[in-house]
């Protein structure tokens, strides 16, 4: 089918047909798709947008970094926690600001943007430790940006460091301000706790009988819901998989040493001498006379500007950093330019001797040429494997016919869900971590067979074997399970009751803390030193019961739960600082409170921005891409 479509976009019919549907849409008054707006934008603010390639990158970096440490995420998984909601209503808000900044010319410099680009070590040669270009753009690359796209991420967080620079060093907290922080912050509590455990309920649950099962079930029917589960094959090759095919012998690494040896060198001297203009068209106007072979005092006779001393320094040596690349670049003994210099003048240079650096040893970069190689010819045959999987696809071939013509394996997975989780919840990785693997899949028929795709470095085929349609399984094959989940929500119901009776008969003075221990075999703890919110976990409490804690009133009872059971306890005491403790605090406390200040100072120009700047979210569009990643469990 994917092949009779293929060759009908290429024919004339298929102009004809869609000539035919754009007349229709016109005919019946449909012009709405071919005037400008959103389109397929998430956000559009100003002439800033936040496209699903943002979503995606910023999404797809944050899984793999995830996965590097170890942990199962999916792209899938940020969709399910509503935590990809949350990347798009960062990047939203970040471009709502960014182009106010636009509209107040606020801007960081591209000077400081290209010195910040120079200064990364990601970004530099690993034998030179200079700044590589190429090593740039393939960082860049990995990361999912284009140069334009860096460059402008670049430029806004400089912008955001410099606003938010601005604003800390004007910022002084009041002591009224400093005192609440620290109020907050150094209130202690004593407290007094018992721990109890759904055994100690005076009664035991009934177990539930055959019609509370049965009606459980039927509530249950959503939650039991087997998802729809698809089996694929697939063929994935990448450059690695031609590493076993690639022979390199010394004489190849020798020659490519030989070819690169400018680059497997030391840092060589260049000996240059400058002009420098006020007026950029001046030393334009300079250049043409001095590429003719004119002098240079024949052509600037009027004191515009002379020709400096020459200086011999290697590359890094130069402060200035435009002219370093600028001198480093361009041929001997002709003239170049013009380059903006530090002082902001104009410069015309002409590099009068050149030096070469010490080789580096042949045996020193030896492995790294050879990797090298084997990439670039690995490379070529992944090429040359692409071309065949193209037309292989093209004529129509299963991806086992297609094995037989790439001598690649296929691989057959057993039916995944949206995420890649088998029935049994098994994480199928190779499926969930190749790039719209899944989410292709799930757009197939039975039997077909997709196009090449591409997923971060990775050209593969997949294929739908078979689907494996929802299901409610039935009563009998998950009785017991269901036994069992029953008499579990009924005992923490019973549980909760129970819990509830203390803390009401606590509250109410019919009882006390020690009186409710006592009458369950408990015994009431109290630890050695006061709680602050700070303090409670290594004292051993949870987030939660430090919550509770600071939640509770003087004398009032409170629960917190623990892994197997419930913490019931009550404040005795609550200590704040005083005056004299809070005056000393002051100084040490201003300082901490100017970057939880200025975060609230930016939120506020966010909602400043969206007053000032034509601001527009595509509801629809972002309902659409996340459901494309929903999963029904």
């Amino acid at each position: 089918m994917l092949t009779v479509f293929r060759n009908l976009i290429r024919s004339k019919v298929a102009l004809v047909l869609i000539g035919l549907l754009i007349l229709s849409l016109a005919v019946w008054g449909i012009t709405d798709i071919f005037k400008p707006g959103l389109g397929a934008s998430l956000v559009k603010a100003g002439n800033r947008t936040v496209e699903v390639s943002d979503v995606d990158r910023y999404a797809n970096n944050f899984v793999r970094s995830q996965q590097n440490q170890g942990n199962d995420v999916t792209k899938q998984d940020l969709v399910q926690s509503g935590r990809l909601d949350q990347i798009i209503n960062l990047l939203a808000d970040r471009q709502l600001t960014a182009a106010y900044f636009d509209k107040l010319g606020i801007s960081a410099s591209d000077k400081a943007a290209t010195q910040l680009v120079r200064s990364m070590d990601a970004a530099r040669n690993e034998i030179t430790g200079e700044f590589d270009v190429d090593t740039f753009r393939n960082l860049i690359a990995q990361q999912g940006y284009s140069e334009t796209q860096f460059e402008r991420a670049i430029l806004d967080d400089l912008t955001f460091d410099l606003v938010e620079n601005g604003i800390s060093a004007a910022l002084q907290p009041s002591d009224a301000i400093s005192d609440l922080w620290n109020i907050y912050q150094a209130e202690a509590r004593n407290i007094a706790f018992f721990i109890t455990t759904p055994e100690d309920l005076p009664e035991a649950v009934d177990p539930p009988t055959d019609e509370e099962l049965e009606a459980f079930y039927a509530e249950s029917e959503a939650a039991l819901t087997e998802p729809e589960r698809r089996q694929f094959s697939v063929i994935a090759l990448n450059e690695t998989d031609f590493y076993h095919q690639v022979t390199i012998d010394d004489a190849d690494l020798r020659n490519e040493y030989e070819a690169q040896q400018r680059r497997f060198s030391l840092p060589g001297t260049r000996t240059y001498e400058v002009a420098r203009f006020d007026d950029p068209d001046r030393a334009r106007q300079a250049l043409g006379p001095l590429l003719g072979g004119n002098d240079f005092a024949s052509v600037v006779t009027d004191g515009a500007a002379r020709v400096e001393a020459p200086v011999t320094s290697e590359q890094s040596e130069i402060s200035d950093q435009a002219l370093a690349q600028a001198v480093f670049q361009s041929p001997v003994n002709v003239w170049s330019g013009p380059v903006q210099a530090l002082d902001g003048r104009w410069a015309l240079f002409r590099v009068t001797e050149e030096e070469a650096g010490e080789a580096i040893p042949f045996e020193d970069v030896k492995e790294e040429i050879r990797r090298e190689l084997t990439s670039s010819r690995a490379q070529r045959m992944l090429t040359r494997a692409i071309d065949d999987i193209d037309d292989a696809v093209g004529a129509g071939l299963k991806v086992e016919e297609m094995a037989d013509i790439l001598g690649s394996p296929v691989f057959t997975y057993p039916p995944v869900d949206q995420r890649g989780r088998t029935k049994d919840g098994m994480l199928i990785r190779n499926l969930s971590t190749l790039e719209g693997a899944l989410e292709y899949g799930f757009q197939l028929f039975p039997n077909e067979t997709s196009d090449r795709r591409e997923g971060e470095g990775t050209q593969y085929v997949i294929q739908l074997d078979k689907i494996v349609e929802p299901r409610i399984p039935e009563l009998d094959e998950i009785r017991e399970e269901l036994r069992n989940a029953l008499q579990i929500r009924r005992t923490q119901e019973a549980f909760a009751e129970f819990v509830e009776g203390i803390q009401e008969r606590i509250d109410s003075g019919a009882s006390s803390l020690t009186v409710e221990a006592e009458a369950l075999d408990r015994s009431v703890e109290r630890p050695p030193q006061a709680i602050t919110r700070q303090s409670g976990a290594a004292l051993g409490f949870s987030q939660s019961a430090v919550g509770q804690i600071f939640s509770a009133k003087l004398d009032e009872a409170f629960a917190a739960p623990l892994q197997s059971g419930l913490l019931i306890g009550t404040v005795e005491a609550i200590q704040v600082p005083d005056a004299q403790a809070l005056e000393n605090m002051r100084s040490e406390t201003r300082a901490n409170l100017v970057p939880v200040i200025s975060n609230d100072l930016l939120r506020g120009l966010s909602s400043e921005a969206e007053k000032n700047i034509d601001y527009e979210i595509n509801s629809q569009m972002i309902e659409t891409y996340l459901s494309e990643l929903q999963v029904t469990e």
